[in-house]
């Protein structure tokens, strides 16, 4: 067999199996030498019924290649090697593998400025798959044996001009080196199809004036913006370093209005669904400038971090407006979750109170307290204290407040439902009550707000000595009590440590009225009252 010439070997090894054929190679180094690329020729022959071998063989490579597992990457790369030496691959063999099995991928996608979380399923379709899994080597191999690096993902129609390309399939994976490789060989930064029209009036002299599609840069989504919008700050700027230097070669392209950094701001606050304070710092070094609508969506999203980035631009200070701050604290106060990063949201306060919000939007901090907790309200509280934050109204005050519409004291609302319900002039009254359904640790930032309070000096109201007075026993409370009695008890003490603080002279008749009424439930109480008024 050796002595055979090639043609005529081959002409053998058609009539043998594949195995026949793989046996014999193995026989010796000279027979492996002679009949490797037979076997690879013979496994890549068309036969009845089945579809062109290399292809599968591919296919095959590629799937069961795993960029962490440096055995079968190394493997995969010399079966591609071979396969390029001794087969002769079609048209279309290297674009879709139609044996392969399916994997899939959860993937965002991007149309019409939307963001939808959707599952995606890819058969077979090779150079989506290798780039997926971050196959370098793999996807170089299958560019230049023809693979298209336009094709969009079959089996998907999320709209008549989107696309799921390799590159976007890339970027979804995070896939750094993929993605840059896949650009040097010439992937196209944009999601759809559709060639654009250079500029507006091409729009509008193609079409009625009245039916005419204005395409904004919004309307035009790149692997930029799905970048930004899963939180990818590496990726994301990659790719607007790469779209810099198209822009910088004169290359004239219908996305370059995209890669407005500042839109794309916006973008990512409105449509990633994590504080990714890196992407902001990214978008921000590559040319994002300050403006108020990014501003309101960092905040609507409760981004807190990637707006104190924006908010510590030098140019913050001459573009920010008494008006935006005073709206920008509305917004968190009523959208915002506060408990979440309540130290970040501490320094926006104060950001927004220095830019000249009014101090008097922390009274609203009490509506919050239902549904995010008092812990909050007091991490919050002294920003808008220090400001100036009017803890009393006089009555003339309260008269003129009644009249006046919140939508007008506060201009125009950003946030969702209005302005929300008018504060209430009495705080002290509104910490004070007795609440069943408080911990340990609620009860104990209640006390504290309650002695911040104090020393700024709110008076000690009616309701606040009934909801200390009302209940009081005399008896300290035993460890993990948390009935009324207990909760009047600890009120009691705060409010008699403030009085002793204020010196005599200086007491109103809000403290005079509370020590008059204590004097009387101290005496109707049990003879096992504790005094609390020494030093009264």
């Amino acid at each position: 067999m050796l002595a055979f010439p090639t043609e005529l070997a081959l002409m053998v090894s058609e009539r043998l199996s594949r195995r026949d054929v793989a046996r014999l190679s193995r026989t010796s180094r000279a027979y492996q030498a002679k009949y490797e690329p037979l076997l690879y020729r013979v496994y890549a022959m068309y036969q009845r019924g089945s579809s062109h071998r290399s292809a599968v063989a591919v296919a095959w490579t590629v799937e069961q290649a795993d960029a962490a597992r440096p055995e079968t990457y190394a493997s995969a790369e010399a079966t591609l090697a071979k396969v390029t030496r001794f087969c002769q691959l079609r048209p279309g063999d290297v674009d879709y593998g139609g044996d392969c099995r399916r994997f899939y991928m959860s993937n965002c996608c991007i149309y019409d400025n939307q963001l939808r979380r959707m599952w995606v399923s890819m058969t077979g379709q090779l150079l989506h798959m290798a780039a997926w899994k971050g196959l370098d080597g793999i996807v170089a191999w299958l560019l230049r044996n023809g693979a298209d690096i336009h094709a969009p993902l079959h089996g998907l129609c999320i709209g008549p001009d989107v696309r799921i390309s390799a590159l976007y399939v890339a970027v979804s994976a995070n896939r750094i080196s993929t993605a840059l490789l896949l650009l040097a060989y010439g992937a196209c930064l944009d999601l759809e199809t559709a060639s654009f029209p250079d500029d507006r009036e091409a729009v509008k002299a193609e079409t009625d004036a009245d039916d005419a599609e204005i395409y904004t840069p919004d309307d035009i989504p790149t692997v930029v913006h799905l970048a930004c919008a899963l939180g990818y700050a590496s990726m994301a700027e990659q790719l607007l370093i790469h779209a810099n230097n198209i822009n910088n070669n004169n290359n004239k392209i219908h996305h370059q209005s995209a890669m407005d950094c500042t839109r794309l701001l916006c973008f990512y606050g409105k449509r990633c669904t994590k504080d990714v304070s890196a992407v902001a710092a990214v978008l921000l070094r590559q040319g994002a400038t300050f403006s108020e609508e990014a501003l309101c969506a960092l905040l609507a999203s409760s981004k807190w971090e990637s707006a104190l980035e924006l908010l510590a631009l030098p140019t913050c200070n001459e573009q920010i407006t008494a008006n935006l701050a005073d709206r920008a604290l509305w917004q968190m106060l009523l959208d915002g979750r506060l408990e979440s990063e309540t130290a970040a949201a501490k320094r926006i306060f104060q950001r927004l109170l220095d830019g000249g919000a009014h101090p008097n939007t922390g009274r609203q901090l009490w509506h919050l307290a239902s549904r995010q907790g008092w812990g909050v309200v007091l991490e919050l509280l002294p920003p808008f204290l220090e400001a100036g934050m009017v803890l009393r109204h006089d009555a003339e005050e309260k008269n003129k407040k009644k009249k006046r519409k919140r939508a007008g004291a506060h201009g125009k609302n950003i946030g969702r439902g209005g302005p929300g319900p008018a504060p209430t002039d009495d705080l002290l009254g509104e910490t004070s009550p007795y609440e069943a359904d408080q911990d340990e640790e609620g009860n104990a930032a209640k006390l504290a707000i309650v002695h911040l309070l104090l020393q700024y000096g709110v008076p000690i109201q009616g309701a606040t000595r009934g909801d200390a007075l009302d209940a009081y026993n005399g008896r300290p409370p035993e460890n993990g009590r948390h009935d009324r009695a207990a909760w009047a008890y600890r009120l009691c003490c705060v409010l008699l440590d403030h009085c002793r603080n204020t010196p005599p002279d200086q007491r109103g008749e809000d403290i005079n009225a509370f020590l008059s009424r204590y004097k009387r439930a101290e005496e109707s109480a049990s003879k096992q009252s504790v005094p609390l008024l020494k030093g009264l």
